[in-house]
This record gives structure tokens, C-alpha cells and sequence, in this order.
């Protein structure tokens, strides 16, 4: 895990290049991957998801399920302890896999299609990207977010 002074991605040179290519890209798109997936009314992945829209969490026996607002996106995450799907299952939202830490949802999430982003200037995961998402629930109606790559 690596904290950035700026919190910016440390991007290895690549990937730099990569979002600084779709950037450039992103207000004259010329190819479909320029264009991103919030303008095509697609998800936006586990990390950004949470960020862009309203979101219900609800809790059932075993699961809780994140139903975001922006659209329609559905994110179920069991709390059984099961083991994450196989790694060349690939989904849009990822494979999520949670548990309780006090009054803080944990969630580890594998298993991305890579086709979202984190943001709208490029920045980006790929497939092999392993996060974990904390929600720490501050009342009934505020929480605190938190998501490390």
C-alpha cells in the first residue's frame, strides 16, 4: 500500500502515459475507449461508483447490497467468509467480499473487468487491481468512505 503526499495514483510509466493519453482523448473522443464509461450510462466500478452517486445500503442475512443510484448498479456483497470467484472471471463491478469491523463495512474487491475508471481525467485500474473499500458508518444517515488500491 503506498499513501501519496499529493493522493494522486502512482502510476508506474505506463500507465502514466495510458491516462495521460485518455485525458487528452477525453473531450474530442475519436475511439470508443475514449470515452468514458459514465457517458455511456455504464457502470463506473467499485471505487468510483460510491463516489458519483447516491447509494442505499441495505443488510440481509448474510449480505449487504450497495444499490447505487447512477445507473441502476447493484453491488452484493456476501458476508459468509466464501472465497472470491476465479480470477478470470471478470465483472464490472468487480468480485466483493465483505465482513464487519465494529460499525465499519469492510469490503475486498478482485476480479474488475477493468473498464471502469477513477475518475473522469483517465486515471484507471486494470483487470489485476485488488481493492478495499471502508465504510464507516458515522449515524443513521452520514458515512465516512474510504477506498485503497
Amino acid at each position: 500500500m503506498i499513501d501519496t503526499p499529493d493522493g494522486d495514483v502512482p502510476y508506474q510509466p505506463w500507465a502514466r502515459e495510458r491516462q495521460q493519453f485518455l485525458l487528452k482523448n477525453y473531450f474530442e473522443p475519436t475511439k470508443p475507449e475514449f470515452i468514458d464509461p459514465q457517458q455511456l450510462c455504464l457502470p463506473l466500478g467499485a471505487v468510483r461508483q460510491l463516489t458519483w452517486h447516491d447509494v442505499q445500503i441495505s443488510q440481509y442475512p448474510g449480505y449487504v447490497v450497495l444499490e447505487h443510484e447512477g445507473g441502476h448498479v447493484f453491488q452484493i456483497v456476501p458476508l459468509d467468509g466464501r472465497p472470491h470467484i476465479p480470477s478470470d472471471i471478470k465483472l464490472w463491478m468487480g468480485d466483493s467480499r465483505g465482513r464487519w469491523e465494529g460499525n465499519t463495512l469492510v469490503i475486498d474487491v478482485t476480479n474488475s473487468n477493468s473498464k471502469g475508471r477513477l475518475s473522469r481525467s483517465g486515471d484507471f485500474a486494470s483487470d489485476k487491481v485488488h481493492n478495499t473499500v471502508r465504510i464507516k458508518f458515522l449515524d443513521a444517515n452520514n458515512a465516512r468512505y474510504e477506498a485503497r488500491l
